[in-house]
């Protein structure tokens, strides 16, 4: 009786880790992505719009399985956009390379890195290399879920910090190509057959309208000086921000500084680096608060 007791949770401790080794399936028939889209067609009162991303299929493509994503909205990948899941790997067509090409390692862990190619932009730069900081979970809806902290390499890719196992990037769903040039921002809520998560407090397609008529990052008293700067740029913040962070790109998009923002008066050393023209974005909480571009002459 003991043995056939054994045998039987032996059977449903092997059965628990085989389902939870099993692949997710990272794009179901119907799963939905609400993001935000923020636009000013109504000046002087900015909107702020749901953008909705939807499985539309299941179909062949390319000799895989694949999901077929409509409302991509994206100048980087194809729309429609097909995708296949693998060992929490996902990966998407490229028009471009004429193959599949990796979009995301759900299995990634701090100090790991994987480069997207194939991407299509404007320049001759289709790749893309996601390095992992470090990786933490956060519970949403009820549900634990892993997070990749990540930066990327070129901020010609307009890309989030943080990538969501199973969920994906919580600034843009795929890389965006363009320089601070907006398109759907901010994971607003994820919906599928079997779970339902929302990062906002408010309905997944609200439309959000802005009063105010100055520019929402003022509040903060954010202001970034001199211009032009020599070997050091300065930064002030008045109000009140969690962890904000002040980076610096060249004018190919590489980041060359990061630094943390204090209330008051931060200053950002950039002596060691050539004269010309950088650009540079404050964020916190993963969005972007404010952005601007500088000259620096040493």
């Amino acid at each position: 009786m003991k043995r056939i007791a054994t045998f039987c949770l032996f059977q449903l401790f092997l059965s628990q880790v085989i389902t939870f080794a099993q692949p997710t399936d990272f794009a179901p028939v119907g799963a939905k992505w609400y993001y935000s889209e923020q636009a000013f067609v109504a000046w002087p009162v900015p909107k702020n719009f749901p953008h909705i991303v939807e499985v539309e299929s299941k179909e062949m493509y390319q000799g895989k399985l694949c999901s077929k994503l409509v409302g991509v909205a994206s100048e980087t990948v194809p729309e429609p956009l097909y995708v296949y899941s693998q060992n929490d790997s996902v990966f998407f067509y490229s028009l471009r390379s004429n193959q599949f090409e990796l979009l995301y390692d759900f299995t990634a862990q701090a100090g790991d890195s994987w480069t997207m190619h194939g991407l299509k932009t404007t320049i001759d730069l289709d790749s893309l290399t996601v390095q992992v900081d470090s990786v933490s979970q956060i519970i949403v809806s009820g549900n634990t879920l892993k997070v990749l902290h990540t930066t990327c390499n070129y901020l010609f890719f307009d890309w989030g910090c943080d990538i969501i196992a199973g969920v994906g990037n919580t600034a843009f769903l795929t890389p965006d190509f363009g320089l601070f040039e907006g398109g759907p921002w901010g994971l607003r809520c994820y919906t599928d057959a079997s779970i339902d998560l929302h990062f906002v407090s408010y309905p997944c397609d609200t439309t959000l309208v802005v009063t105010a008529t100055a520019d929402p990052a003022d509040r903060y008293g954010i202001r970034v000086f001199p211009n032009p700067a020599g070997p050091q740029i300065n930064i002030t913040l008045e109000g009140s921000l969690h962890q904000p962070i002040m980076r610096l790109y060249n004018q190919f998009g590489l980041l060359l500084r990061q630094t943390p923002i204090q209330l008051g008066q931060t200053a950002m050393p950039t002596g060691d680096l050539p004269s010309g023209l950088y650009f540079w974005d404050v964020s916190a909480e993963n969005k972007r608060i404010k952005c601007g571009r500088t000259v620096i002459i040493q």
